[in-house]
């Protein structure tokens, strides 16, 4: 199934969040976030960031989903146009 296309600014600042918490330069958007060294607690640490930071409300049970930048900018777009961070 082909994927939507990622809105910039939402992609660059999960990406962000990312690349902070897992101590890496880059990730790829579609990078499982367990199989790039994550773990649950980093999870948690990621899903409050994105709430406090964005707004975003991403369940534990949404982003075990599809743990990926991908995957989070889904929820967010899937919320409508509250859930994304500002431009």
């Amino acid at each position: 199934m082909r994927q939507p296309p990622l809105e910039p600014t939402t992609t660059d600042a999960v990406a962000a969040i990312f690349r902070d918490l897992l101590e890496v330069e880059d990730v790829d958007p579609e990078a499982n976030f367990f199989e790039v060294g994550g773990h649950s607690f980093l999870a948690v640490q990621l899903l409050a960031r994105l709430r406090e930071e964005f707004g975003m409300q991403v369940t534990v049970r949404q982003f075990l989903a599809e743990p990926t930048i991908r995957g989070v900018c889904n929820v967010a777009f899937a919320a409508g146009p509250s859930a994304s961070p500002p431009a």
